[in-house]
């Protein structure tokens, strides 16, 4: 009876500790982050505490290592940094909301660099976020989030330094989950500056709903994407855009750290090229664009997404050399006007890059890169300066330096797409094997994992699966034992059919299964490698 006794005592003592470690702690008043009078009861939050920033009020984050567990800014209160010179920073242990305004003409709930009035001095602030990210929607707006404004830095004259922002560092051993609102450049509610992507232990950062910019002019601040470690995945609806024209606004991309969907790259009006660093749930695969030089403007960009799949699209006709085009993955670049006055773009050249599951033989001097301005329905060979081909440190770049036949120009929303290609009448590139996948498909009715083919395989073969509507998916492949010994798919998929490639080449021969996951759907297929 006692150890009884003494055991719930302990149980209600972790369960009071736990309450007191996570409790909530809301805004009594505007005021700064460190006075115990801004919230309620007098205690200022800790690492631990849920907070929450209460309509009306307008807090201060003043200390340089400010800390806690959630954070909601609800509609009518204002999250906000100091404005007076002096550098603070804030990490948030789980998520981060900042709510709409719930009813017509209400105030909506703000996370933003103090706009109120001009910063004293230049001014850095960071933002450590371990969670998720969330801009609801309201009656007449979403959350805001603006981390940047001022449009002044010099060295030689301080009194000109108009300039402030926040820097964000997605951090921590889970996924954050970005979800906002906004489609288009909206610069007063949902405007990042520089971005640092360091997830560890296999997290990502995960882009699910509306399109993410990281403001441009690099002159009052580096609004770069920077990777340390981990993925960012957009899935094909929703953008990344690094709006910043100089060349170093992405770094880092390798062949464990890359964006897999759409990123989009601000245009300069030099012509410089822009690098992409993409991939597909199946590898890195870089690209960069040469742009025409012409008078590009601010907020213009350019999104590319690699696409697994063929890209014939069953009755694609092929010139320039070129008899067939890749069956692994191809490029989907599309230009998007923004906010500048540039109605069209024009590109002269790109730098695509293949690996060990593109269906590229090494030590041949055949291999070509395709282009297609017309939906895929014509691919036209490039013309390329000598390569010969070598899988030794891939993925390996292949420059095609002109275009067959004048420049293609898109204009806004316009699409090209860009794709290996092998010369007229020679077989040493596959380019591999895949079923034929059209964007202009119908879309699916249910959901449908299909058989791969072929089947028997060796040591590649494609599978295909089908969606009626965008899910997040994970396809993955498993032994006779039940260990995983691939993930083909992890991510938003949109509705359509999807075609990936397995290539089982470091395993050995045997049954293998392989299992989608989209929803509350949970199919299973058996293959058969024989090598």
């Amino acid at each position: 009876m006692k150890q009884t006794l003494r055991l719930c005592i302990l149980v209600a003592l972790v369960m009071v500790m736990a309450t007191v470690t996570n409790a909530q702690i809301t805004s009594a008043a505007s005021g700064n982050w460190s006075v115990g009078a801004t919230w309620v009861g007098g205690a200022v939050p800790s690492a631990s505490s849920n907070v929450v920033i209460a309509a009306g009020h307008a807090v201060t984050i003043d200390p340089a290592t400010a800390a806690c567990n959630n954070l909601t800014v609800n509609a009518g209160g204002i999250l906000k940094f100091r404005n007076d010179g002096t550098a603070a920073g804030i990490t948030v242990n789980g998520n981060l909301l900042v709510n709409g305004n719930a009813t017509a003409g209400g105030a909506y709930g703000k996370f933003i660099v103090d706009s109120l009035a001009a910063p004293t001095a230049f001014t850095a602030h960071t933002l450590t976020l371990n969670g998720n990210l969330n801009t609801s929607a309201g009656v007449d707006s979403s959350g805001c989030i603006v981390f940047r404004m001022g449009s002044t830095y010099s060295t030689t004259t301080p009194a000109l330094n108009t300039s402030q922002w926040c820097n964000v560092t997605f951090a921590g051993t889970a996924n954050s989950v970005i979800t906002l609102q906004k489609t288009i450049y909206t610069p007063s509610f949902e405007l990042f500056n520089g971005t640092t992507i360091n997830k560890t232990g296999g997290a990502k950062v995960i882009l699910s709903n509306g399109n993410l910019f990281q403001n441009t002019n690099s002159t009052i601040g580096s609004a770069y994407l920077i990777f340390v470690s981990g993925m960012v995945e957009t899935g094909t609806n929703n953008i990344w855009v690094v709006l910043v024209t100089a060349a170093a606004g992405l770094n880092t991309a390798t062949t464990t750290m890359y964006v897999n969907g759409n990123l989009g790259r601000g245009i300069t009006s030099t012509g410089g090229n822009r690098h992409f660093g993409v991939g597909d749930a199946n590898g890195y695969r870089p690209i960069q664009i040469y742009p025409v030089a012409t008078t590009y403007v601010n907020q213009q960009y350019l999104v590319v997404r690699a696409v697994s799949g063929n890209a014939n699209s069953g009755s694609s006709s092929f010139t320039g050399t070129i008899d067939k085009v890749s069956a692994v993955r191809y490029y989907k670049v599309t230009y998007y006007q923004g906010q500048s006055t540039t109605p069209s773009f024009s590109y002269s050249y790109c730098y695509m890059y293949y690996g060990t599951d593109d269906g590229v033989a090494p030590g041949n001097t055949n291999l070509r890169v395709a282009y297609s301005a017309d939906n895929r329905a014509t691919w036209n060979g490039m013309l390329n300066t000598s390569h010969t081909t070598s899988l030794t440190t891939p993925p390996t770049e292949i420059r095609a330096t002109a275009l067959a036949s004048g420049n293609p120009v898109l204009t806004d929303g316009q699409s090209m797409y860009i794709a290996l290609a092998r010369a007229t009448g020679t077989t040493e590139n596959t380019l591999g094997t895949g079923t034929f996948v059209d964007d202009a498909e119908g879309v699916p009715t249910f959901c449908e994992l299909s058989q791969n083919y072929p089947n028997p395989f060796n040591p590649t073969t494609t599978i295909r699966y089908s969606l009626p509507m965008s899910s997040y998916v994970t396809l993955s492949v498993f032994d006779v034992l039940g260990k995983e010994v691939a993930t083909l798919v992890n991510g938003n998929s949109e509705a359509g059919v999807h075609s990936v490639q397995f290539n089982g080449a470091d395993l050995s021969s045997g049954i293998y299964f392989y299992t989608l996951r989209a929803g509350n759907v949970v199919q299973h297929k058996k293959m058969l490698m024989l090598k």
